[in-house]
């Protein structure tokens, strides 16, 4: 199973090596980098997120504090 992960792992690093070096790179910039850094980076997830992550982003872009959805 470690195996596995470990080649699974890799495969993932390597099919995705230009983002992952365009994500170090902003990084050796910035020292931090954000959930729109990334997107502005590379682009929007390719699957569905979690919705209590979506609220929290939506909120946190709108400066409102918590986790009430504000539609």
């Amino acid at each position: 199973m470690v195996d596995e992960s470990y080649t699974r792992t890799l495969e993932l690093l390597e099919g995705k090596k230009e983002e992952l070096v365009k994500v170090a790179q902003l990084l050796m910039e910035k020292e931090t980098i954000n959930h729109e850094d990334i997107v502005d980076l590379i682009g929007a997830q390719p699957f569905e997120g979690d919705k209590n992550y979506e609220v929290y982003i939506k909120n946190k872009f709108h400066g409102i504090e918590g986790g009430a959805d504000i539609g």
